[in-house]
């Protein structure tokens, strides 16, 4: 299950330049930094953190691989829950048993345990092998420099404090194509209300 695709063969410059025309013409919002990690470099990152700890209000069970579980059936929460690499990268990406949503509230818990993780005492003292491993496994115009000054700022971070926003079920109307294919459409004002908190830091 360790055998995982490296990045597609397409330009990460080309793939990045797509995501921000998108983000601008539907939100308004044109990113000019980026990060992009695959599969296997987000295993190396919870490898080299030593797990994280996750904290969820939600019980998830899906179907998993069998070094997880004999029976090919995972299971977690609620409650505050110690993953490792495999055990998180399942979490963040399980998608048989629950809907989009999940998989996002499911992330973003993830992203936010490596935060915590990253500027915790444990993560400071690993922090050369956490370079490393952006170095090696992470796509981004932020040189290791730039993000090595941004970590020394970070130092006392609380995690708890960052605001996570999710377009979600009350922001969208399910539709179902002439093709048959479900789409979700976006509800313009209750989106345009998310984006007004988060860019007013709400």
């Amino acid at each position: 299950h360790r055998d995982l695709h490296s990045f597609p063969t397409r330009r990460s410059s080309d793939l990045i330049s797509l995501l921000a025309n998108t983000l601008q013409t539907n939100f308004g919002i044109y990113p000019t930094d980026y990060a992009m990690i695959d599969m296997a470099g987000f295993l190396k990152v919870i490898d080299t953190l030593g797990g994280v700890k996750i904290e969820t209000e939600y019980a998830t069970a899906d179907a998993c691989d069998g070094s997880l579980e004999a029976d090919r059936w995972c299971e977690v929460g609620p409650g505050t829950i110690n993953l490792d690499s495999d055990w998180a990268l399942w979490y963040a990406r399980a998608r048989y048993n629950s809907s989009d949503f999940d998989r996002m509230r499911r992330t973003q818990e993830v992203v936010q345990a490596v935060m915590k993780k990253v500027a915790s005492p444990i993560g400071l003292l690993k922090m050369p092998a956490l370079m490393s491993a952006y170095s090696e496994n992470v796509q981004s115009n932020i040189t290791p420099g730039d993000l090595l000054i941004l970590a020394r700022l970070g130092i006392g971070f609380d995690a708890d404090k960052v605001h996570h926003y999710t377009i979600g079920p009350n922001q969208v109307t399910n539709w179902t194509t002439s093709d048959g294919a479900s789409v979700l459409l976006p509800n313009t004002a209750a989106i345009q209300a998310i984006l007004q908190s988060a860019l007013n830091f709400e």
